[in-house]
């Protein structure tokens, strides 16, 4: 079926990540090398040539704009498969298969990409990934494990969403120690065979009660990828999954208050903003660093608060004419401090964006 053909059956949105044992995707030093170098030593796993013979059609993928800018550093793994790039940015594209896309999610999957794709793949980055898991987008989540423990390094999942359960669908063992677990929603599981491992239904073993050999599923149904193909996708998204992990996780070097600020970080910029640059109330992060300075200066945006009378009579203008520049020269040492600095310097050290000064 054609892009352009309307689809009549659901879609499926699958969730693509590769972590370590541990859960992470990066050690300390930031790095991906992990990923290679892991001998072929389990003889009872798939080989990278039985498992290409069951890649499953991805009919598009989903990913951001800096996962966008580093696949084209790594050399576009993505191929002539339909690509969209959510992004508010202006970006240039020289591949007829990407499309750029912003708004609201929902209707990005349920306007745009259901009525034309069957499996949609989100490959990255992070911020994206975690919108689509907060919003219930994800239908499928494929989690490969790297056998190897980092030991430190950065999450795959944020912490802040809710529990939700899912259930395993399918496991899936490569001969280098890889291991792909696929979990989905319980309502959308499709039934398996019982009692049959991965690899006898890719060799067509014959059903216990002696029946004749089970029929090789379709591409669709079969959930096998090879590692060339997983390796290419993993970096990709690996590279800018670390990007954005960093950015959303504690940092050695903590954002300071020019990068903070939520005029630099574009918070509610755009109407409507886009799904990584919302802050709204029911979300349990809005008063976390560095969204935090958003959030106070628009509380009454966010939360009932009570209303402060200015008191009776008309408001009265200062009796003097402030001389900015003269406030701006002022110096004073902090108490604790040992070095003298401006009020704008005061501001940037505390991450302030203002003060209110009342006067009688």
């Amino acid at each position: 079926m054609s892009p352009s053909e309307t689809r009549k059956t659901p879609p499926r949105v699958t969730l693509h990540a590769v972590s370590s044992l541990d859960g992470l995707i990066a050690n300390r030093e930031n790095t991906v090398g992990w990923l290679e170098g892991h001998e072929e030593g389990y003889e009872a796993g798939l080989s990278d040539a039985e498992a290409a013979e069951s890649v499953p059609p991805i009919d598009c993928f989903v990913l951001g704009s800096h996962t966008y800018e580093h696949a084209l550093e790594l050399g576009w793994p993505y191929g002539e498969t339909p690509t969209f790039v959510v992004t508010t940015r202006e970006l240039g594209s020289t591949r007829d298969s990407v499309e750029f896309v912003s708004g609201d999610l929902r209707n990005l999957v349920n306007d745009v990409l259901a009525p034309r794709f069957e499996n949609i793949w989100l490959v990255g980055g992070a911020h994206l990934c975690q919108s689509f898991l907060e919003l219930g987008l994800v239908d499928e989540i494929r989690l490969t494990l790297a056998p190897v423990l980092l030991g430190g390094g950065l999450p795959l999942f944020s912490t802040s969403g809710d529990e939700e359960r899912w259930q395993l669908r399918d496991v899936v063992a490569y001969r280098n120690g890889f291991v792909e677990l696929v979990y989905g929603k319980p309502t959308l599981l499709l039934p398996q065979p019982a009692g049959k491992s991965r690899r006898e239904r890719h060799e067509g073993s014959a059903i216990s009660d002696g029946s004749s050999p089970e029929a090789p599923r379709t591409g669709s149904e079969d959930s096998s990828m090879s590692w060339s193909t997983l390796r290419s996708l993993a970096l990709a998204a690996l590279v800018v999954l670390i990007g954005g992990a960093s950015a959303a996780s504690a940092q050695s070097e903590p954002l300071t208050a020019a990068q903070s600020d939520p005029v630099v970080l574009g918070w509610m910029e755009g109407f409507p903003p886009s799904a990584e640059k919302l802050i709204m109330q029911p979300d349990s992060d809005f008063f976390s660093f560095p969204k935090l300075r958003w959030t106070v200066c628009h509380l009454r945006e966010l939360l009932p608060t009570e209303q402060v009378s200015r008191g009776l009579g008309a408001p009265k203008p200062l009796p003097v004419q402030l001389d900015e520049a003269a406030i701006d020269a002022l110096t004073f040492t902090p108490i604790g401090g040992g070095e003298p600095m401006s009020f704008e310097q005061a501001l940037a050290a505390n991450y302030t964006d203002g003060m209110l000064i009342l006067h009688r």
